[in-house]
Protein backbone atom coordinates (compact mmCIF):
# COMPACT_ATOMS: atom_id res chain seq x y z
CA UNK A 1 0.00 0.00 0.00
CA UNK A 2 2.74 2.59 1.18
CA UNK A 3 4.67 1.74 -2.24
CA UNK A 4 1.39 2.47 -4.48
CA UNK A 5 1.13 5.75 -2.31
CA UNK A 6 4.62 6.74 -3.04
CA UNK A 7 4.18 5.75 -6.66
CA UNK A 8 1.08 8.16 -6.97
CA UNK A 9 3.11 11.32 -5.08
CA UNK A 10 5.70 10.87 -7.83
CA UNK A 11 3.41 11.30 -10.90
CA UNK A 12 2.05 14.34 -8.90
CA UNK A 13 5.66 16.09 -8.06
CA UNK A 14 5.37 18.06 -11.41
CA UNK A 15 2.17 20.18 -10.14
CA UNK A 16 3.81 19.69 -6.74
CA UNK A 17 0.98 20.82 -4.36
CA UNK A 18 0.40 18.64 -1.27
CA UNK A 19 -1.13 15.64 -1.53
CA UNK A 20 -3.52 14.54 1.21
CA UNK A 21 -4.28 11.03 2.16
CA UNK A 22 -7.27 10.24 4.29
CA UNK A 23 -8.12 6.66 5.47
CA UNK A 24 -6.02 4.29 6.32
CA UNK A 25 -3.33 5.88 9.08
CA UNK A 26 -4.16 7.02 12.76
CA UNK A 27 -1.80 9.69 12.48
CA UNK A 28 -0.16 11.92 9.88
CA UNK A 29 2.90 10.35 7.87
CA UNK A 30 5.16 13.27 6.71
CA UNK A 31 6.84 11.83 3.66
CA UNK A 32 8.78 14.19 0.76
CA UNK A 33 6.83 16.82 1.54
CA UNK A 34 3.60 14.99 1.23
CA UNK A 35 1.49 14.10 4.26
CA UNK A 36 -0.50 10.84 4.40
CA UNK A 37 -3.61 10.38 6.94
CA UNK A 38 -6.67 8.07 6.55
CA UNK A 39 -6.04 6.65 2.75
CA UNK A 40 -8.28 8.14 0.04
CA UNK A 41 -6.06 10.63 -2.37
CA UNK A 42 -7.07 14.41 -2.35
CA UNK A 43 -5.37 17.11 -3.73
CA UNK A 44 -5.21 20.04 -1.46
CA UNK A 45 -2.97 22.82 0.39
CA UNK A 46 -1.43 21.09 3.68
CA UNK A 47 -3.90 22.02 7.02
CA UNK A 48 -2.13 25.09 8.35
CA UNK A 49 -0.34 24.09 11.97
CA UNK A 50 -2.75 26.28 13.73
CA UNK A 51 -5.92 24.67 12.39
CA UNK A 52 -4.55 20.99 13.62
CA UNK A 53 -3.86 22.48 16.97
CA UNK A 54 -7.45 23.57 16.96
CA UNK A 55 -9.07 20.33 15.96
CA UNK A 56 -6.94 18.61 18.29
CA UNK A 57 -8.31 20.91 21.67
CA UNK A 58 -11.63 20.39 20.10
CA UNK A 59 -11.56 16.55 20.24
CA UNK A 60 -9.59 16.78 23.93
CA UNK A 61 -12.68 18.96 25.19
CA UNK A 62 -15.23 16.22 23.98
CA UNK A 63 -13.67 13.76 25.24
CA UNK A 64 -13.20 15.45 28.61
CA UNK A 65 -16.59 16.31 28.70
CA UNK A 66 -18.04 12.45 27.62
CA UNK A 67 -15.65 11.51 30.49
CA UNK A 68 -17.45 13.52 32.80
CA UNK A 69 -20.69 12.78 31.94
CA UNK A 70 -23.23 10.72 34.41
CA UNK A 71 -25.18 8.10 33.73
CA UNK A 72 -28.37 10.04 33.34
CA UNK A 73 -26.31 12.45 31.00
CA UNK A 74 -25.21 9.11 28.68
CA UNK A 75 -28.94 7.73 28.66
CA UNK A 76 -30.33 11.26 28.04
CA UNK A 77 -27.55 11.61 25.01
CA UNK A 78 -28.89 8.25 23.84
CA UNK A 79 -32.75 9.12 23.62
CA UNK A 80 -31.85 12.39 22.21
CA UNK A 81 -29.57 10.66 19.26
CA UNK A 82 -32.58 8.98 18.20
CA UNK A 83 -34.81 11.62 16.92
CA UNK A 84 -36.34 12.55 20.84
CA UNK A 85 -36.17 16.50 21.43
CA UNK A 86 -36.85 16.86 25.14
CA UNK A 87 -35.83 14.35 27.84
CA UNK A 88 -35.87 14.46 31.72
CA UNK A 89 -35.53 12.11 34.27
CA UNK A 90 -38.24 11.48 37.70
CA UNK A 91 -37.26 9.29 40.68
CA UNK A 92 -39.88 7.10 41.85
CA UNK A 93 -40.57 9.03 45.14
CA UNK A 94 -41.85 11.74 42.65
CA UNK A 95 -44.95 9.12 41.82
CA UNK A 96 -46.62 8.44 45.65
CA UNK A 97 -49.33 10.45 44.95
CA UNK A 98 -50.71 9.08 41.72
CA UNK A 99 -53.78 7.40 41.90
CA UNK A 100 -53.76 3.42 42.22
CA UNK A 101 -53.05 1.56 38.77
CA UNK A 102 -51.82 4.45 37.10
CA UNK A 103 -48.01 4.81 38.98
CA UNK A 104 -45.16 2.81 37.18
CA UNK A 105 -44.92 0.42 39.89
CA UNK A 106 -48.13 -0.65 39.13
CA UNK A 107 -47.05 -1.96 35.42
CA UNK A 108 -42.81 -2.62 37.01
CA UNK A 109 -42.90 -2.77 40.60
CA UNK A 110 -38.56 -2.52 40.53
CA UNK A 111 -38.85 0.76 38.64
CA UNK A 112 -36.55 3.20 40.56
CA UNK A 113 -36.73 6.52 37.80
CA UNK A 114 -39.13 7.19 34.90
CA UNK A 115 -37.51 8.76 31.92
CA UNK A 116 -39.93 11.18 29.86
CA UNK A 117 -39.47 12.52 26.50
CA UNK A 118 -40.62 14.46 23.63
CA UNK A 119 -40.87 14.31 20.16
CA UNK A 120 -41.86 17.36 18.52
CA UNK A 121 -43.67 17.96 15.61
CA UNK A 122 -43.28 21.01 13.34
CA UNK A 123 -44.87 24.43 14.02
CA UNK A 124 -45.92 24.75 9.95
CA UNK A 125 -48.82 22.07 10.80
CA UNK A 126 -50.06 24.64 12.65
CA UNK A 127 -50.83 26.81 9.75
CA UNK A 128 -52.76 24.39 7.89
CA UNK A 129 -56.40 23.02 8.22
CA UNK A 130 -56.07 20.26 10.24
CA UNK A 131 -58.22 17.96 8.45
CA UNK A 132 -55.86 16.18 6.21
CA UNK A 133 -52.27 17.18 6.67
CA UNK A 134 -51.73 18.26 11.03
CA UNK A 135 -54.47 14.72 11.29
CA UNK A 136 -51.33 12.59 8.63
CA UNK A 137 -48.33 13.90 10.14
CA UNK A 138 -49.66 14.21 14.27
CA UNK A 139 -51.43 10.43 13.86
CA UNK A 140 -47.61 8.95 12.67
CA UNK A 141 -45.78 10.87 15.65
CA UNK A 142 -46.93 8.29 17.96
CA UNK A 143 -45.58 5.26 15.69
CA UNK A 144 -42.23 7.43 15.93
CA UNK A 145 -42.30 7.85 19.39
CA UNK A 146 -43.36 4.47 19.99
CA UNK A 147 -39.67 3.14 17.83
CA UNK A 148 -37.58 5.77 19.83
CA UNK A 149 -38.88 4.55 22.94
CA UNK A 150 -38.49 1.12 21.71
CA UNK A 151 -34.77 1.46 20.53
CA UNK A 152 -33.47 3.77 23.21
CA UNK A 153 -34.60 1.10 25.76
CA UNK A 154 -32.92 -1.61 24.13
CA UNK A 155 -29.52 0.38 24.29
CA UNK A 156 -29.82 1.08 27.46
CA UNK A 157 -30.27 -2.37 28.70
CA UNK A 158 -27.25 -2.95 26.58
CA UNK A 159 -25.22 -0.74 27.75
CA UNK A 160 -25.97 -0.36 31.39
CA UNK A 161 -27.02 -3.88 31.79
CA UNK A 162 -30.29 -3.11 33.62
CA UNK A 163 -33.90 -3.29 32.79
CA UNK A 164 -35.74 -1.04 31.16
CA UNK A 165 -39.73 -1.39 30.47
CA UNK A 166 -40.49 0.76 27.18
CA UNK A 167 -44.09 2.05 27.32
CA UNK A 168 -46.96 3.17 24.48
CA UNK A 169 -47.00 6.32 24.40
CA UNK A 170 -50.32 6.34 23.43
CA UNK A 171 -52.71 2.84 22.86
CA UNK A 172 -52.83 0.17 23.35
CA UNK A 173 -55.14 0.92 26.87
CA UNK A 174 -57.24 -0.48 29.26
CA UNK A 175 -59.42 2.30 30.61
CA UNK A 176 -62.91 3.26 28.87
CA UNK A 177 -65.72 4.95 29.92
CA UNK A 178 -68.23 4.50 26.49
CA UNK A 179 -70.55 7.56 28.08
CA UNK A 180 -67.96 10.15 28.63
CA UNK A 181 -65.72 8.53 25.61
CA UNK A 182 -63.28 9.11 27.45
CA UNK A 183 -59.68 6.91 28.13
CA UNK A 184 -56.63 6.83 30.38
CA UNK A 185 -53.33 5.33 29.00
CA UNK A 186 -51.59 3.20 30.57
CA UNK A 187 -49.52 5.94 32.36
CA UNK A 188 -50.64 9.55 32.33
CA UNK A 189 -48.14 10.82 29.61
CA UNK A 190 -48.14 14.31 29.88
CA UNK A 191 -48.54 13.91 34.25
CA UNK A 192 -44.84 11.89 34.06
CA UNK A 193 -43.86 14.78 31.58
CA UNK A 194 -44.35 17.28 34.61
CA UNK A 195 -42.69 15.12 37.13
CA UNK A 196 -39.67 14.60 35.11
CA UNK A 197 -39.50 18.84 33.67
CA UNK A 198 -40.22 18.69 30.69
CA UNK A 199 -43.01 21.23 31.47
CA UNK A 200 -46.21 21.84 33.21
CA UNK A 201 -50.13 21.51 32.04
CA UNK A 202 -52.13 24.60 30.19
CA UNK A 203 -55.31 25.54 30.61
CA UNK A 204 -56.25 22.89 27.75
CA UNK A 205 -54.54 20.02 30.09
CA UNK A 206 -52.21 19.65 27.36
CA UNK A 207 -48.47 19.90 28.15
CA UNK A 208 -46.98 22.93 27.68
CA UNK A 209 -42.95 22.84 27.07
CA UNK A 210 -40.57 25.67 27.58
CA UNK A 211 -39.39 24.91 23.85
CA UNK A 212 -42.00 24.07 21.53
CA UNK A 213 -45.22 24.49 23.60
CA UNK A 214 -48.24 22.23 23.15
CA UNK A 215 -46.62 20.88 19.78
CA UNK A 216 -45.22 17.66 21.09
CA UNK A 217 -46.17 13.92 21.04
CA UNK A 218 -44.87 12.20 24.41
CA UNK A 219 -42.64 8.71 25.17
CA UNK A 220 -41.46 7.46 28.25
CA UNK A 221 -38.91 4.27 30.12
CA UNK A 222 -39.50 3.13 32.99
CA UNK A 223 -36.12 1.52 34.51
CA UNK A 224 -34.40 -0.21 37.74
CA UNK A 225 -31.83 1.98 38.10
CA UNK A 226 -31.81 4.71 40.91
CA UNK A 227 -31.16 8.29 39.63
CA UNK A 228 -31.75 11.30 40.74
CA UNK A 229 -34.63 13.60 39.40
CA UNK A 230 -34.71 16.35 37.47
CA UNK A 231 -35.60 20.00 38.68
CA UNK A 232 -39.12 20.89 37.79
CA UNK A 233 -40.31 23.34 34.91
CA UNK A 234 -41.90 26.98 35.81
CA UNK A 235 -45.30 27.74 35.12
CA UNK A 236 -45.09 27.97 30.99
CA UNK A 237 -48.73 28.72 30.56
CA UNK A 238 -49.52 32.38 31.16
CA UNK A 239 -51.34 33.29 33.89
CA UNK A 240 -54.53 35.63 32.28
CA UNK A 241 -54.86 33.68 28.87
CA UNK A 242 -57.58 32.37 27.53
CA UNK A 243 -56.89 31.47 24.10
CA UNK A 244 -57.76 27.88 24.23
CA UNK A 245 -61.09 28.04 26.56
CA UNK A 246 -62.28 30.25 24.00
CA UNK A 247 -60.86 28.73 20.40
CA UNK A 248 -62.93 25.60 21.39
CA UNK A 249 -65.96 25.13 18.98
CA UNK A 250 -68.10 23.16 21.79
CA UNK A 251 -66.69 24.39 25.02
CA UNK A 252 -65.39 22.10 25.84
CA UNK A 253 -62.85 23.53 27.73
CA UNK A 254 -63.19 24.92 31.05
CA UNK A 255 -59.66 25.68 32.22
CA UNK A 256 -58.93 22.99 34.67
CA UNK A 257 -60.48 20.13 32.44
CA UNK A 258 -61.89 19.00 29.12
CA UNK A 259 -65.53 17.50 27.95
CA UNK A 260 -64.12 14.77 26.15
CA UNK A 261 -67.07 13.56 24.81
CA UNK A 262 -67.45 17.05 23.60
CA UNK A 263 -64.06 17.12 21.84
CA UNK A 264 -63.76 13.31 20.70
CA UNK A 265 -67.03 14.15 18.53
CA UNK A 266 -65.86 17.36 17.47
CA UNK A 267 -62.63 16.17 16.59
CA UNK A 268 -62.33 12.95 15.12
CA UNK A 269 -63.93 11.80 11.27
CA UNK A 270 -63.51 9.77 8.37
CA UNK A 271 -63.07 10.67 4.50
CA UNK A 272 -65.73 9.33 2.20
CA UNK A 273 -62.74 6.99 0.93
CA UNK A 274 -62.38 6.26 5.06
CA UNK A 275 -59.05 8.07 6.00
CA UNK A 276 -58.88 8.92 9.22
CA UNK A 277 -59.44 12.99 9.64
CA UNK A 278 -58.53 15.57 12.79
CA UNK A 279 -61.54 18.31 11.84
CA UNK A 280 -60.32 20.17 15.02
CA UNK A 281 -56.83 21.40 16.68
CA UNK A 282 -57.92 24.99 17.60
CA UNK A 283 -56.73 24.58 21.30
CA UNK A 284 -53.32 23.44 19.97
CA UNK A 285 -52.96 26.17 17.17
CA UNK A 286 -54.01 29.29 18.95
CA UNK A 287 -51.34 28.56 21.85
CA UNK A 288 -48.86 31.40 22.16
CA UNK A 289 -46.88 29.52 23.69
CA UNK A 290 -46.02 27.48 20.65
CA UNK A 291 -42.52 27.98 19.70
CA UNK A 292 -42.36 31.50 21.22
CA UNK A 293 -38.54 31.02 22.61
CA UNK A 294 -37.75 29.85 18.97
CA UNK A 295 -39.16 31.65 16.20
CA UNK A 296 -38.60 34.97 17.60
Amino acid sequence: MLRRLLSLMKKNEKSRSDVVLTGFFKKNINIMGSILTHGFIKKTQKTPPSEIERAKDYRNEYLSRKGRMTMKEKIREIILSYGADLCGFANIDRFKDFPNDFRPTDIFPECKTVISFAFAIPLGLTKVPSRLIYGHYNNISCPEVDMITLKSAKNIEKIFTCVAVPIPCDNPYEYWDAEKKEGKGLLSMKHIAVQAGLGTLGKSTLLLTERFGNLVTLGAILIDLDLPSDELSKDICIKDCKKCIEACPVSAINGNSVNQRACRENTYGKTLRGFDTIDCNLCRTVCPANYRNVHQ
